[in-house]
């Protein structure tokens, strides 16, 4: 996925029908800092819908391929969109955990080292064609409002062609042990 300016399409690897932008609502002042004031929004010609949800893009989208499906499900666990999905309560946001293979990493956003990576037990990020569309398993962190989070999931999404999305399967992976030897995950947070 690629973020351009405030206000002009997202360049995605699945298809939209339509055009993908994040932007400032209309009548609103933006503030410090822009990510609490901006929203993503679904343009249809004259029409434009705010999406909240990746449930609202189904029949919205075309996803053809296990890349496509990945940057679909990552719009809701990136660093530059996580905070425009809403289906969850604020405090309760997610992100990709995700080597860095930096010598040092802060655990902000779910970055890591390779080694806290391995000493977690952590796999690499998975896609793979399945029935009916592509089965995405990956490693996130959930925001519980707990500051650092411990806590680590391994799930498995479904993405169906249309931009159907699922959660198959979430499974706790306690980062509790390694606590000493690490900075911990956090979140930015938006007051």
């Amino acid at each position: 996925m690629h973020y351009p300016d405030i206000g002009k399409p997202i360049k995605t690897l699945f298809r939209v029908k339509g055009k993908l932008i994040i932007d400032i609502p209309h009548n609103r002042l933006p503030g410090f800092p822009l990510e609490a004031f901006v929203k993503l929004y679904l343009e249809e010609g004259k029409q434009r819908t705010k999406i909240t949800t990746l449930a609202q893009l189904k029949d919205k989208v075309e996803v053809s391929s296990p890349e496509a499906a990945l940057d679909f499900v990552r719009l809701r666990t990136a660093t530059q969109t996580w905070y425009l999905m809403q289906d969850f309560l604020r405090t309760q946001a997610w992100a990709e955990v995700i080597p860095s293979g930096m010598r040092e990493s802060s655990g902000y956003f779910g970055e890591c080292t390779l080694a806290i990576f391995a000493k977690l037990g952590l796999t690499k990020t998975t896609t793979q064609v399945v029935s009916g569309g592509f089965l995405v398993r990956r490693n996130i962190i959930h925001d519980s409002d707990k500051n650092p989070i411990t806590d680590v999931f391994m799930i498995e999404e479904k993405v169906t062609p249309n931009g159907g999305y699922t959660i198959l399967n979430a499974r706790r992976i306690s980062a509790k042990p390694i606590q000493r030897k690490f900075y911990w995950f956090f979140f930015p947070r938006f007051e």
